[in-house]
Formats: structure tokens, C-alpha cells, sequence
């Protein structure tokens, strides 16, 4: 994985990583934040996605609209940290917003293309 994440976002690749790519991750920002470091790259990226699984879970059971502003704050500050902008800006409108159900939805939309894309940088090679 260490060393698909810090490839150059900038080269050519294939269709599904740029459907995926620019809503995602920010993968020049991780790097920078990491300041190159391959292996914490990945060991963040796993605790971010640990992270997402945790605010999926809470946002998909019926929870009380004041409990909304605490997930969505946390969520939003692991976003900016990995590079995940529109995660990040979806959390932040929630925070303030928790009435808004389409928020929700929207924030649990972008985790699994968040997801998606992440396995798709991470699956491995095919051996020939």
C-alpha cells in the first residue's frame, strides 16, 4: 500500500482512479503531512478508516440530532488531517447543521467512495 499512496498523483492512471481520485483523498497533502514517510502514511490512512467505520456506524443507528455536532466535528477534523476535503467540508456543514438529514446521507456517501477508492490504491498486484 505505502508505496501505491505516495505514487505521483500527477501521472497517468486509469479511469477508476480518477473517478475516485479528486473527491477522495488529497494524496499530495497526506504525503506532505507524513513529509514523505510511506510506512505512517499507511498506518494513518488505516486509523482514518477506523475512524470512518466508527461514524458510519453512528450515523446509520437512530441517534439524538445533539449527539450529530459531536460526530460530525470529530469527523471533520480526521478529514482535514488525511486530505479528505469534501468529507471534511460535508462533516463541517453537519456539525452546524444536524437537522439536515441529506447531510448525513451525503457525509455517508462520501466515506464509502472514500473507501472505495482506498481499496482500490491498496488492492494488489496480479501476479502473472
Amino acid at each position: 500500500m505505502a508505496n501505491i499512496i505516495s505514487s505521483d498523483a500527477g501521472g497517468q492512471s486509469s479511469g477508476e482512479h480518477d473517478k475516485f481520485a479528486e473527491a477522495a483523498l488529497d494524496l499530495v497533502h497526506l504525503s506532505r503531512q507524513t513529509m514523505g514517510d510511506t510506512k505512517l502514511e499507511q498506518e494513518i490512512l488505516v486509523l482514518f478508516l477506523i475512524q470512518c467505520e466508527t461514524c458510519e456506524k453512528a450515523l446509520s443507528l437512530p441517534s439524538k440530532p445533539e449527539m450529530l455536532p459531536e460526530i460530525a466535528h470529530q469527523m471533520k477534523g480526521c478529514a482535514k488531517s488525511v486530505g479528505a476535503w469534501d468529507i471534511a467540508q460535508t462533516a463541517g456543514l453537519l456539525e452546524i447543521n444536524p437537522h439536515e438529514n441529506n447531510l448525513v446521507v451525503r457525509l455517508l456517501d462520501q466515506i464509502l467512495i472514500l473507501k472505495k477508492y482506498l481499496n482500490f490504491l491498496t488492492k494488489p498486484e496480479e501476479v502473472s
